[in-house]
Order: C-alpha cells, then structure tokens, then sequence
C-alpha cells in the first residue's frame, strides 16, 4: 500500500533537544539546589518522552506545583535558545512535501512553544495537522494517542492508518504505534 501520510514525533526525531535538554536540566536544578547526578540522568533518559512538567516530577522526584514551574522556565530557555533540527530533518519534510505525503507532527510539547519552534526552524509550513498537548488527553504509549491526528487525516484528505507511517524515537513510541496498528518506524538520536 502507498504510504500518504508521515506521523511524526517532534522531540528527537526532527529536533535534536535531548542533549541541550538534559543540559538546560542540568542547569536549572543547580540554580534550585535540585540534585543532579547519575540517578536523575538514568531516570530523565527513562521517563524521556512524557510531558515536560511530568518528566521533571518523575525523574527529578519534585512536586508537580514545582514541575509546572521548572518547565516554564525550560519553556524560557527553548525560546531563546533553540536545539538544532535533526540533520536532514528539513530536506526529509521537503522530500514527503513534493512526493505528495502528508506531514504530521504528534508531540506532547504545548501549542504555543511548538509552533514558535517551527516557525523559528522554519519548517511550520511543511505540516497539515498538529497534534499537541492540547489536542488530546492520552498520551504515549496509549494507542489512543493517535485518535486525533486520524481522525483529521480521514476527514481532510481521506487518508486511512494502513496508509501512514509513524516515525518516533523511544520505546513509548514504539509501544504505541504498533498497539495503534501503525507501519512504526525508530530513529536513533
């Protein structure tokens, strides 16, 4: 079957924000006096993929009150100082774009820093649908994550989850692509 549409993550496979993630982390807990050592590295790399506030509260150990708070200003610091693209990620949006493939990008990050990150990558245009933390109470690995990306899909170009691909980059990727019945492919970044 022809693929029609790509499904793809957004942190680690088309945005290198792993390693200045962990080191704006990093950073942030010293200035909060938060423990920052191997213990809270393997737990980060564990829990890595679940919404920023959670991740911190998980891996960190802190409250969630004090999770929101450690992410707004990780928010902050994103704005100001973008992760590079995925080397190829723009030429490989480019090649779907001209090959009639349509672009979606499935991530827990919130809206409004989403969008200012494409805009500022310049690749916003290179997607039809946008999923965010907004769009969807489940999360991965629930298959049910993909319910909205689908249901937009069928309803404006009539493309059927046989003929997508999702594209991730960690075990909870993995786990829901292949429980939503979707071709599931991994990048190693």
């Amino acid at each position: 079957m022809k693929i029609r549409a790509l499904i793809c993550d957004f942190d680690g496979t088309l945005n290198n924000s792993f390693g200045k993630g962990i080191e704006r982390i990093g950073r942030l807990c010293r200035r909060r006096n938060i423990p920052f050592g191997k213990e809270q590295y393997k737990k980060l790399v564990g829990a890595w993929g679940l919404p920023g506030a959670k991740l911190l509260e998980v891996a960190l150990g802190i409250s969630e009150d004090d999770a929101k708070k450690f992410y707004s200003d990780w928010e902050l610091i994103d704005e100001i100082a973008l992760s590079p693209l995925i080397h190829g990620a723009q030429e490989a949006l480019q090649f779907n774009v001209e090959n009639e493939v349509v672009n979606t990008l499935l991530t827990s990050r919130n809206r409004d820093d989403l969008v200012h990150v494409l805009k500022e990558t310049g690749i916003l245009h290179q997607f039809k649908i946008l999923q965010t933390l907004q769009d969807s109470p489940f999360r991965k690995p629930d298959p049910r994550v993909f319910d909205y990306t689908f249901e937009q899909l069928t309803r404006e170009y009539g493309i059927a989850r046989e003929e997508c691909v999702f594209v991730g980059d960690t075990f909870a990727d993995i786990q829901a692509g292949t429980k939503a019945g979707i071709r599931t492919l991994v990048v190693l970044t």
